[in-house]
């Protein structure tokens, strides 16, 4: 199986395993609307762009496998850009599984690689290698930003200001290649001053969207949010109510969070790693020290911590460590004490405060991204950046030679150069390489 037999029809599951109401699996080929009416037992074409209730039968035994909603796309109309048929049938699995194995069986398809149908569909040009990235990422997205942001790049936002940004190499290379046509007595050259300002002004375009990968990483990662605190103060507790799931053991025995846990929240459309430390305190209990030497490099990791307290004294014994760090001041089991501090007050027993923890948490998130001076308006990914942060030291060592007088060939080749790595993020000329590099690593079935 290669990703480069494009006239081979492939088949794959394009729902979740596992159990549900319905499984869809898509085939995507040449000449699908013969293999449709193999599958029906129909005597028509199928009509594009409808979905139909059929009678879905084996093309090894002929027997009935079930009833489902099966619609058709012809080519060149279609997401892969080839025919494509989409089968709706009962889920759980089993049914599914029959299906493609009886469509594999006849040799009519073949499975899917990982990616594949993605693949087709840039070959086709149906969309381009950041659109294909971002479709991915977006099935992977756990938080409404990370959405979004995806939704853009699909819409072509990158897209189009990495090509805005090509097309400006390219009038430089055009007008350098130009005047070696001619000579000086023959049309007036660009000077070196004018290059060099038109490529610090590409520089500075390039630099407005690898300055966004920084955002960009967080988005994904998420913000890393440590509940801290002495033994027995009630982090667990609040750990559990955040995410109204038990997580975290919860019981009045000094010690019982040995080891870090993680969740994922959403809050404000923000990813938040929450994290429940082990309690810090002097243990001679090897595994329990061990706890507590994992909270004190989650603590070097977190961008803001929930210092959980029920008295002034737990809050003030862990300021040398938190120093210079975000922190949120929690007083916890309100229902049984009386803060009369500024802190804010909790109970897990009454939910009060918590409104107000997910505010401070996210005002947290928003400042955090303010002091860093995080630019978000552009998503983009390790590959993208390392691409244009290569592109743009060339650039800058290109600058260095212009000072030096370099000859305006060697500078129209340098040029085509930097122009061919450029164009390794949206366009690649190795195909190979981006299979193995990026469409390997999708998900099969998309």
């Amino acid at each position: 199986m290669n990703y480069l037999d494009t006239e081979d029809n492939i088949v794959a599951l394009a729902t979740a395993s596992g159990l549900g109401s319905i499984d869809v699996i898509r085939i995507s080929g040449n000449n699908l609307s013969l293999l449709f009416q193999k599958i029906t037992k129909t005597k028509t074409h199928p009509k594009p762009n409808i979905i139909k209730k059929h009678t879905i039968y084996s093309l090894i035994s002929g027997d009935i496998v079930d009833t489902g909603m099966l619609s058709f796309f012809s080519t060149p109309a279609s997401f892969t850009g080839q025919d494509i048929v989409e089968i709706n049938c009962h889920g759980g699995g089993y049914i599914a599984n029959t299906i493609i194995d009886f469509l594999c069986l006849s040799k009519e398809v073949r499975l899917a690689l990982p990616g594949e149908f993605l693949f087709r569909a840039y070959m086709n040009n149906k969309v381009d290698l950041i659109q294909a990235e971002s479709i991915n990422e977006m099935i992977s997205s756990e938080s409404g930003i990370h959405n979004n942001k995806s939704l853009e790049n699909i819409d072509g936002k990158l897209s189009e200001k990495i090509l805005i940004i090509k097309k400006s190499l390219i009038n430089l290379l055009l007008i350098i290649e130009h005047e070696l046509d001619f000579d000086e007595s023959e049309i007036l050259h660009i000077n070196n001053v004018e290059i060099s300002q038109k490529i610090k002004d590409i520089i500075k375009h390039i630099d407005s969207v690898s300055e966004c990968y920084f955002f960009s990483k967080t988005v994904r990662s998420g913000l890393r949010v440590l509940m801290l605190g002495k033994p027995n103060v009630g982090k667990s507790s609040i750990y559990n109510h955040m995410l109204g799931v038990n997580r975290s053991i919860v019981a009045d025995i000094p010690g019982t969070t040995r080891d870090t846990i993680e969740s994922i929240l959403e809050i404000g459309g923000h990813k938040i790693v929450l994290i429940d430390s082990a309690g810090s305190w002097e243990s001679i209990d090897e595994i329990e020290s061990m706890g507590i030497a994992k909270t004190k490099d989650e603590i070097e990791l977190a961008n803001i911590i929930i210092l959980v307290g029920e008295n002034d004294k737990d809050i003030t014994a862990f300021n040398k460590i938190v120093k210079n760090k975000n922190v949120i001041v929690v007083m916890s089991k309100n229902d049984i004490h009386n803060h009369k501090n500024n802190f804010l007050s909790l109970s897990t027993e009454n939910s009060h405060g918590f409104s107000e923890l997910l505010t401070k948490i996210l005002t947290g998130v928003n400042e955090y991204y303010s002091n860093n001076k995080a630019k978000n308006e552009y998503l983009i990914n390790r590959r993208q950046y390392q691409i244009l942060k290569q592109c743009n030291n060339s650039l800058k060592s290109l600058l260095k030679d212009i000072n030096l007088n370099i000859n305006r060939d060697v500078l129209a080749e340098l040029l085509h150069i930097i122009l061919d790595d450029y164009n390794n993020i949206i366009d690649p000329v190795d195909r190979e390489d981006i299979i193995n590099n990026i469409f390997s690593g999708f998900c099969v079935g998309k």
